[in-house]
């Protein structure tokens, strides 16, 4: 069971990201159990899905959305791919995106939860 300490705010929020190089290897599962539990445990918690590809990850916060009573991050982005034909312009462009994903929820959440996508991204 998580329980939440009184340890004083922090100046940022703490980040997680569950990562393997194997697709399917359940990190989209485990990234939502993890904010679930976090959100039930009272932390303010965001979500952010960098799998563009498969969006796992938000297909489960979006399911979760429909019941109120359940648990749910108060903000969710899912980091677009980025477009080009070169491939430092299209790493930059998502390098980008995910930069402002987390700029913008840093400051007014405990905790980021992160899903990556497996090894080709």
């Amino acid at each position: 069971m998580l329980m939440r300490a009184d340890v004083g705010k922090p100046v940022s929020a703490h980040v997680i990201v569950p990562g393997n190089e194997k697709g399917g290897s359940g990190k989209s599962t485990a990234a939502m159990h993890v904010a679930v539990a976090l959100l039930q445990a009272g932390w303010r918690v965001a979500t952010i899905d960098l799998d563009w590809r498969q969006r796992s990850f938000t297909h489960y916060v979006e399911n979760r959305r429909p019941r109120r009573r359940q648990a749910r991050p108060s903000r969710h982005d899912c980091v677009a791919r980025g477009s080009g034909l070169r491939l430092d312009e299209i790493e930059a462009q998502e390098l980008s995106a995910f930069a402002e994903a987390v700029s913008a929820v840093e400051s007014r959440h405990d905790f980021i939860v992160i899903d990556t996508p497996r090894n080709d991204s």
